[in-house]
């Protein structure tokens, strides 16, 4: 599984079985393997009750809606207190799910403003031509350096298939870039 994930085979994987048989202790050895000596990154264990990619998902999206709801004065919740419950889900998304690598590389406002327009896109897979032309001329000469950079970090990954084609690693990574990019725009509003 770790050498298949190294060459971008395997995204996510399930570990079930009855209460109490070390579910737990192997997909945290296997973490800590991939991570130590196979350099792979991004690597997360979601622990308790979670069956599936739709399981993981609704966790997800119960932490957000937890997260606007703590964030609201009132049950009456203000678009700002949504927008800020937004930045703080995505924040812990983010920190949870996400390389810390990436993260700071994300830091950058003009790597924030490139990724802005790639979310913007319909799916999850983009070409460098298509957010080229949305890209101011600053963020066009910094276009390149942010998919090599992305790339390199595991953010995003090439297609080979298609040229100059990109695409998100996984649902999370591209759930928490739109998040950030929503909140971020609410929040400027």
């Amino acid at each position: 599984m770790v050498r298949a994930a190294k060459e971008g085979r395997v995204r996510t994987a399930f570990v079930s079985g009855e209460r109490g048989i070390g579910k737990s202790s192997l997909a945290g050895f296997v973490r800590r393997l991939a991570e130590r000596r196979d350099g792979v990154v991004g690597c997360h264990v979601c622990l308790g009750g979670v069956q599936d990619l739709a399981g993981m998902l609704q966790r997800t999206f119960d932490r957000l809606g937890d997260a606007v709801w703590r964030s609201a004065a009132t049950p009456a919740i203000t678009r700002h207190e949504a927008a800020r419950g937004l930045v703080r889900a995505a924040q812990a998304v983010g920190g949870k799910y996400l390389e810390p690598r990436i993260l700071a590389a994300m830091r950058s406002e003009r790597y924030r403003s490139i990724l802005r327009e790639i979310v913007r896109g319909p799916g999850p897979q983009f070409t460098r031509a298509e957010v080229l032309g949305r890209l101011s001329s600053d963020n066009r000469k910094a276009l390149d350096n942010f998919l090599r950079r992305m790339t390199k970090l595991g953010g995003l990954e090439a297609v080979p298939e298609v040229r100059g084609g990109y695409r998100f690693p996984n649902l999370l990574s591209q759930l928490y870039y739109k998040m950030s990019t929503l909140a971020s725009a609410s929040t400027d509003a």
